[in-house]
């Protein structure tokens, strides 16, 4: 120990004197003295405690040791400074403790053998004053960020809170503090708010407790927010919790929305009429009742949650499940793909199963799969198909089939291949129609089409080509003596007596027969079996006659009708007769009538149309005749205008070529304006297979004619080809049901089949007019089924224009507007 040593550490003194030592020795700062070559000399005991070392293993030490690095160069200048000013400006610089470097404030007194060096512990007050700082900073930024803060009391009291309280709620800051927390929601929140408090408290230091109630406004409104509370009651600084109120009513209402759209889409997906289900890679994750329906799947089946089970509960109800279950499985297998296709179950239903990706954010994840019961509809179609080609009373193929199959019969004729076409009229059947009525003459077409059909070979062919009209094709014959030994059995055959209302009735059959071993024409060939009727019932009916070349020169054939017909509308012997259309609804009041041409033949008096249009079709003359009754028609109609609103409609017929001439629609405007009929009260019915000839075109057609307010209507609809989708895109205001279709409506089947085209009628904006209404018991049934209006014998027979006027006359106050038509697309 050196000198210096011996003199401080025994007498633990201060030079100055014993009493100033006592004095230094109780001081709170710590008091270093040291030499000028800064070794200490004695230190108080603030000194030992602030170093953390006794003074008497302390002594010698170097004293610019206990100085930091930064701050030593400070301390080197404020020491040099004391040697000179003997009292040293006070000095702030970090110093070793055991607890790390603190902050002091060191005054120093420099005396002839020493220096005096006191130290002011500033740590503390230097972090007061950087948390007031930072206090003074987190206020500022807590009154300028979108969040609210609040402080609350642990009694639930607000202490304080941002300013951002004011902009959300419109509250002001005083106004709310000092207020319990309950207050700030409404009266149903107040318990949450309660229980919230109290699980904050309950938490530990840091955990946060949320809760979503309504915060009340300035206005008394209420505002979905979330309150989270953090529990800091334990901080000396804070001793409360502190809360976040977050704004909500965003994610709320899109909440809101989201679960009222959901709501929707799950209503919707329930009462849809298809059965739906949507899967992923995994199993299934939604589907419908309908589902479950389509596929009779039990409440308590495996099948409606286990995919597993569902594929053998699908292969367990289906014709050919192995060959559904690759198909499901190839259409799994391409995440893009769509697909669709029939099913058909063992039940005889036919389903019509349709699948698309199900896309998440335009990625597919999974599959939609919608199934759909087309049984009604595919039946309606097929019964529609079949009439399209079958005559709907006998059965028979009708004249559509007829030429198709004579056209492939012909192309195929040759040597050893024979084929003949036959024509057969039925003698006397409209005097057995007239006598015993349209029923009993239709008990009799059905029975002589069974023995005609009875008479020929399976492969050979029976038509109906209308009336008391049929045609046979034979194929496949050995020379003219087979047909003519086909035709003495039918002549055997038909002429066999009926019973028809307890009445024995007898009638017979003229046939021409035409034979061709060579491709020709097949309509000539069919106009060459005509001709040769007409000469057996020239002859004395109840025979048959074979075709020879000189027919169509024989002057009494029907070869020279076209030149009969030809300048019939001159010479004023084509006339126009009217049938009315009723609404039974309104006790049968007139609404429309419908033009229908005869020939008032100077030789065979009042010729019905089949028995001559059909020449006007060939020889086309059509075109004539049609504007001849288009013409008078709206002549006639004119003069119905007086009836004013309620005056009838009238319709006129026109023919498949008259539809595709490009001048049709000038031509129908032209007759409008030169006889001053309004168009609106002028319909012009055209056949289903009128419109299919070439759809885009006659879609055109249709809507230029409908520009002048002309209606248009199907006529006889079910005996054409037409695509019930197709009906779609032509502007149409009325269907027309064939009279076919009135006569099977008193049975169950006929009676469905109508009302489906009714359904698909309105389902289209569509008026319905049944055709060829003749009882009472029809006229139910089709009211039962919807049918708009109605027109036939049960009412009103076609009558001659100065008829029609009487009539109109007589029963003005029985008259009647028709619904509205379809609007112009």
């Amino acid at each position: 120990m050196t000198e210096v040593d011996s003199h401080w550490v025994p007498e633990r003194s201060d030079p100055t004197g014993p009493d100033r030592a006592a004095l230094i020795e109780d001081l709170p700062d710590a008091v270093l003295v040291m030499d000028h070559q800064a070794r200490l000399l004695w230190g108080n005991r603030a000194a030992e405690d602030l170093f953390g070392r006794s003074l008497e293993e302390s002594v010698g030490l170097d004293c610019i040791t206990l100085v930091h690095p930064s701050d030593l160069e400070m301390a080197l200048l404020s020491l040099a400074g004391m040697q000179t000013e003997r009292v040293g400006r006070p000095l702030e610089l970090r110093v070793s403790t055991p607890e790390g470097w603190r902050r002091m404030e060191l005054v120093g007194h420099s005396r002839a053998d020493d220096i005096i060096l006191v130290f002011r512990d500033l740590t503390d007050r230097h972090r007061w004053e950087v948390a007031s700082d930072n206090l003074d900073v987190l206020r500022t930024v807590l009154q300028h960020i979108s969040t609210v803060v609040m402080v609350i009391e642990p009694d639930g009291r607000v202490r304080s809170s941002s300013a951002a309280l004011t902009r959300l709620l419109g509250l002001d800051q005083l106004e709310v503090e000092g207020r319990h927390l309950s207050g700030l929601v409404s009266s149903d929140d107040r318990v949450a708010v309660g229980r919230a408090i109290r699980e904050a408290l309950d938490a530990p230091v840091g955990a946060s407790v949320a809760v979503d109630v309504g915060a009340r406004r300035a206005d008394d409104s209420f505002l979905p927010v979330t309150f989270s509370l953090v529990n800091l009651v334990d901080d000396p600084t804070v001793g409360g919790l502190v809360m976040t109120v977050h704004d909500i009513s965003r994610s709320s209402a899109a909440e809101a929305a989201l679960l009222e759209t959901n709501a929707v889409l799950s209503a919707t997906l329930e009462s849809v009429a298809d059965g739906i289900v949507a899967t992923d890679g995994v199993g299934i994750r939604t589907c419908n009742r309908q589902f479950f329906e389509i596929w009779g799947i039990p409440e308590e089946s495996p099948a409606r949650s286990d995919i597993y089970a569902l594929t053998d509960h699908i292969r367990s109800m289906v014709e050919d499940p192995d060959a559904l279950v690759a198909r499901i499985a190839a259409i799994d297998a391409d995440l893009a793909a769509t697909s669709e296709d029939i099913i058909e179950f063992l039940d005889g239903r036919v389903i019509e199963r349709r699948s698309r990706p199900r896309l998440i954010d335009g990625r597919a994840a999974g599959r939609v799969w919608s199934f759909r019961d087309v049984t009604a509809t595919r039946r309606l179609q097929e019964e529609l198909a079949h009439q399209a080609v079958h005559d709907p009373l006998t059965g028979l193929a009708n004249q559509v089939l007829f030429s198709q199959r004579l056209e492939a019969a012909v192309a195929g004729a040759g040597e050893g291949a024979e084929v003949a076409a036959m024509f057969v009229d039925l003698d006397n059947f409209k005097a057995v129609n007239d006598t015993l009525g349209h029923s009993s003459g239709d008990r009799l077409l059905v029975e002589m089409a069974e023995r005609l059909r009875s008479s020929v070979r399976p492969g050979d062919t029976v038509a109906r080509l209308g009336g008391d009209e049929f045609a046979l094709l034979l194929v496949d014959l050995d020379g003219e003596e087979a047909a003519i030994t086909v035709a003495r059995r039918l002549i055997e055959n038909v002429s066999r007596p009926i019973d028809l209302l307890a009445e024995t009735v007898v009638v017979g059959a003229s046939i021409g027969v035409a034979v061709t071993g060579r491709p020709v024409e097949p309509d000539s060939l069919l106009r060459s079996a005509d001709l040769a009727m007409y000469h057996a019932k020239q002859s004395g009916r109840n025979q048959f006659r074979l075709y020879t070349s000189d027919m169509a020169h024989a002057s009494g054939g029907r070869g020279n009708a076209d030149a009969r017909l030809r300048g019939a509308a001159a010479r004023g012997e084509l006339v126009v007769h009217y049938q009315p259309v009723v609404d039974h609804a309104r006790d049968d009041a007139i609404v429309g009538l419908e033009a229908l041409v005869r020939w008032n033949h100077p030789d065979r008096g009042l010729v019905m149309p089949g028995d001559f249009i059909p020449y006007a079709e060939a020889s086309g003359l059509i075109d004539e005749i049609g504007l001849h009754v288009l013409e008078e028609a709206c002549r006639t109609a004119a003069g119905w205008q007086d009836y004013g609103p309620d005056a009838p409609l009238v319709s006129v017929n026109l023919s498949p070529h008259q539809l595709l001439d490009e001048e049709l629609p000038d031509r129908v405007g032209a007759v409008l304006a030169a006889v001053g009929l309004a168009g609106d009260r002028l319909v012009l019915e055209f056949t289903e297979s009128s419109l299919m000839q070439d759809p885009s075109v006659v879609a055109r057609q249709i809507r230029a004619i409908r520009r002048h307010g002309v209606h248009i209507a199907i006529d006889d609809f079910g005996t054409g080809h037409s695509s019930l989708a197709r009906l779609q895109q032509f502007p149409i205001n009325t269907l027309k049901i064939d009279r076919a279709f009135v006569q099977q409506v008193e049975v169950h089947t006929g009676r469905s089949l109508v009302r489906a085209i009714v359904q698909l009628a309105h389902t289209l904006n569509m008026l319905t007019v049944a055709e060829g209404v003749e009882t009472t018991v029809q006229q139910q049934r089709l009211d039962e089924v919807g049918v708009d209006l109605a027109q036939g014998f049960l009412y009103h027979r076609p009558l001659p224009a100065e008829e029609i006027a009487e009539l109109l006359a007589s029963c003005r106050g029985g008259l009647g507007r028709a619904a509205a038509p379809a609007p112009l697309p």
